[in-house]
């Protein structure tokens, strides 16, 4: 049987036991009834070792591909066994956005350092708290009142440059 090139470059990643990370989906038995060999037939590929590497993957937040990298499968296994497995998706989602989740408790949990509290509003209240929002708006009404008086004084652009330079000179 010929490998596939996926298979030919896997590296050997030690398992880390992340099963405490895994939330509980109902599933567990029909992947263990995968560890079986099917009647008449080749071997399945997925095994629970396999799930297990595909989850440690998806928890890391890593893409399709790189999950089936590290687990030494082909994307082509994994996409037939979601046909097979349609919950397996669900399941696919919830681990990738474990690294997001963790992501934001870590922020939350932080909180109490001030330059932590200012990026979270930097970026949460960007209307209230952003220096570049605000030097915008700044700008922008800065503009407002520039063609407001050019219109009152009824002065074009070349003049204003004139005096601009005339009092900054």
């Amino acid at each position: 049987m010929e490998q596939s090139a996926v298979e030919e470059m896997a590296i050997d990643i030690p398992v880390l036991d992340l099963s405490h990370l895994m939330p509980k989906t109902g599933l567990e038995d029909e992947h263990e009834k995968l560890s079986t060999r099917p009647k008449g037939g080749a071997p399945t590929v997925i095994t629970p070792y396999v799930l297990i590497r595909l989850q440690e993957a998806f928890l890391w937040g890593c893409s399709d591909v790189e999950a089936c990298t590290y687990a030494h499968i082909s994307d082509r296994t994994l996409y037939r066994y979601q046909v097979k497995y349609p919950k397996f998706c669900q399941e696919k989602e919830a681990f990738k956005t474990a690294p997001i989740l963790k992501a934001r408790q870590t922020i939350v949990d932080n909180l109490g350092n001030p330059k932590v509290a200012m990026w979270y509003l930097e970026r949460k209240r960007r209307d209230e708290f952003d220096l570049k929002a605000t030097c915008e708006v700044s700008i922008s009404r800065g503009q407002e009142i520039v063609e407001s008086l050019k219109k009152e004084l009824r002065i074009d652009d070349e003049s204003l440059a004139k005096l601009a330079k005339k009092e900054f000179d």
